[in-house]
């Protein structure tokens, strides 16, 4: 009878202790499993859809105009225009161009945020001066243009020399070449203390492209608007100013000459270096820097090299407007940047060096770090990354005569192992139930003397 009786208290601690057990580890699954639920059924954004009108060159695109959309130059989808030069419609069943936050992030980066970035539109090859920011479900129409459509006269900022005495009167008559320095004088507009060494003018009516002679410095200017009257160039021995003088050493001068109503406008350069200037100074087609004089200072312009042969270089710059210019040789800044570890945990702080970056031609005036979308400013900076994956470190330079310089250098991130915050409050729960689950069922086994 006692055996009976100590077998049955036996039995029934077993089943209680299989009954805690079931439950807590039921309970902790049940819980976990509505934290992972709870997470996976935030709803996909929606695509975003995109219709319209295409101009090219102030005239409606004909049929079959290839259209696409892009971001960061990744072309996501593509379409055609119709008889009409419309692509798509803003009805349910009309065709469209559709780009998802997928689409965003495949183009960006998988941890980008899809409202940060703008679609972008091609027509035939050609990027369209629409952009639109990205906005999850619009059902949107983009009216896109592309090609010349400017009309009038008019532009913004600057100033420069104006032709001042009679011109020829026939046409035929320019381009007008002029190398006595009394001669330049009379005809064109230069700075008091200038020295100027040749001058060319020619005439234009309604045009925006004015070009040069092979033996000129200036080979084309490229206006914003159209222009009518002369246009020229004066080139002068050297930069007249006090205060002031162009980043690194300077190779030619120039004074240009246009229109009253064309010298508050904006345009693109082009000027010519011969090889034999070149050899002189010993300096790399990428050291050319077009600059501007205006209140006082030198303003560098952003330069690019358009052309090169063994006889000339051809270099580029966009101005706000005309005043004197400089062509120099400056060698810039060159932006280096290092990171205190290449590879890292989630989570861990890492140091970002730009202190190894030199400028031969002045100093370096500021540090502009990039990193997953945070801007960071100073020689050295830190910042904390706390998602797995590749990551790009970008640093720009600039100089004190507004030259920039830009390296970058990629880090790797890796996981730092389970982190029981992403179960969230409910998973943390059920975790501590199981735990308290098994303590219970350890206890009744050593009880029963079988641990």
């Amino acid at each position: 009878m006692f055996s009976q009786s100590t077998n049955k208290r036996r039995t029934d601690k077993r089943r209680v202790f299989v009954a805690v057990v079931v439950g807590c580890a039921v309970l902790g699954a049940v819980m976990m499993t509505g934290t992972v639920a709870a997470t996976d059924d935030d709803p996909p954004a929606v695509p975003a859809a995109y219709y319209g009108t295409v101009t090219i060159d102030g005239d409606t695109a004909s049929a079959n105009v290839n259209i696409s959309a892009a971001v960061n130059g990744t072309v996501i989808e593509s379409t055609e225009t119709d008889e009409n030069g419309t692509f798509g419609g803003p009805d349910a069943e009309d065709e469209k161009l559709f780009v998802s936050a997928a689409d965003v992030r495949s183009a960006t980066s998988q941890n980008a945020t899809p409202e940060d970035h703008d679609v972008e539109f091609l027509v035939d090859g050609d990027e369209a001066d629409e952009k639109i920011e990205w906005e999850s479900g619009v059902n949107e129409a983009v009216n896109l243009t592309v090609g010349d459509t400017s009309t009038g006269t008019g532009g913004g900022g600057g100033g420069g020399g104006a032709a001042t005495g009679a011109g020829p009167s026939d046409e035929s008559d320019y381009p007008v070449v002029l190398t006595d320095r009394n001669e330049i004088a009379e005809r064109i507009d230069v700075p008091e203390d200038a020295v100027p060494t040749r001058a060319e003018i020619d005439i234009y009516e309604a045009e925006t492209t004015s070009t040069f002679t092979d033996g000129a410095l200036l080979e084309e200017i490229e206006f914003a608007e159209p222009v009518d009257g002369e246009v020229g160039v004066t080139e002068l021995e050297e930069p007249v100013n006090e205060t002031d003088s162009p980043p690194g050493t300077a190779i030619k001068t120039l004074q240009f000459s246009v229109p009253e109503d064309a010298t508050e406008q904006s345009a693109t350069v082009q000027v010519r270096l011969s090889s034999e200037s070149l050899s002189a100074i010993d300096a790399e087609s990428d050291e050319f820097v077009l600059s501007r004089f205006e209140d006082g200072s030198w303003e560098p312009l952003e330069t690019t090299v358009v052309e090169e042969t063994d006889d000339k270089v051809v270099i580029e710059a966009e101005t706000p407007g005309f005043s004197q210019f400089a062509v120099s040789a400056a060698s810039g800044p060159e932006a280096v940047a290092s990171v205190s570890q290449a590879s890292l945990a989630a989570g861990e702080t890492i140091e970002l060096d730009g202190t190894e970056s030199t400028d031969a031609d002045g100093d370096i005036v500021s540090y502009d770090w990039t990193v997953d979308d945070q801007s960071l400013t100073g020689e050295t900076a830190t910042t904390t990354l706390d998602e797995p994956g590749e990551y790009t470190v970008e640093l720009t330079v600039t100089n004190e005569e507004g030259i920039v310089d830009t390296t970058d250098t990629t880090v790797s991130v890796e996981d730092s192992g389970v982190e029981i915050g992403f179960l969230g409050p409910a998973g943390i729960v059920g975790l501590i139930l199981l735990g308290i689950g098994a303590i219970i069922g350890i206890a009744l086994l050593r009880r029963r003397g079988s641990i």
